[in-house]
């Protein structure tokens, strides 16, 4: 990407074991395609570190236990001095 002109920002978002479980079986996962049952996230994370930054890269790490996706993107605008589209965040629930 960067040897295409564009910018990379490293983003890290993290939540608790209990709630990462309580998440992966919501329905609306299903239409992203993302891992959909607790045994398959248990696999995932035997197998790879999720949970940890790249290394040697700047990386804004927001744990989203507690908070709304608008709220986790309000977050991600500020700290990387992102201009908010209107209504952009509206929509996230």
């Amino acid at each position: 990407a960067k040897e295409n002109g564009a910018e990379v920002l490293s983003l890290l978002l993290t939540c608790s074991p209990g709630e990462l479980m309580r998440r992966i079986v919501l329905e609306d996962r299903k239409k992203f395609k993302k891992a959909t049952s607790v045994e398959m996230m248990e696999m995932f994370l035997e197998k790879y570190d999720l949970s940890s930054p790249v290394p040697f890269v700047d990386t804004l790490t927001i744990d989203n236990t507690e908070l709304s996706a608008a709220d986790v993107a309000d977050q991600i605008i500020v700290h990387f001095g992102l201009k908010k589209q209107l209504g952009s965040t509206d929509e996230i629930g």
